[in-house]
């Protein structure tokens, strides 16, 4: 059984809840699925590959917001001396 198998089968075993979400990207990650396409992330939460897209639109325009723009750069400023150190 693949990688992508094993999760599928995990995420469907979670109970619908707030936290179905944050859990199902924590199996895409155990599974070290990175790279997923919209249909393959649909399939795995068990929405439309349209609710997936509505969704990422949405993050990325927080994530773009003004407010949040210090916050990013103090999040990328850290990974990147964490980074350094580490080599």
């Amino acid at each position: 059984m693949d990688n992508f198998t094993k999760a599928y089968n995990e995420v469907r075993r979670l109970k619908p809840d707030n936290n179905r979400t944050k859990k199902a990207i924590e199996v895409c990650k155990k599974y070290n699925l990175g790279e997923l396409t919209l249909q393959e992330i649909a399939l795995l939460l068990g929405v439309s590959k349209e609710r997936v897209r509505q969704i990422e639109e949405m993050a990325l325009k927080k994530l773009r917001h003004p407010k949040n723009s210090k916050k990013i750069r103090e999040f990328r400023s850290d990974v990147i001396d964490k980074a350094i150190k580490n080599e």
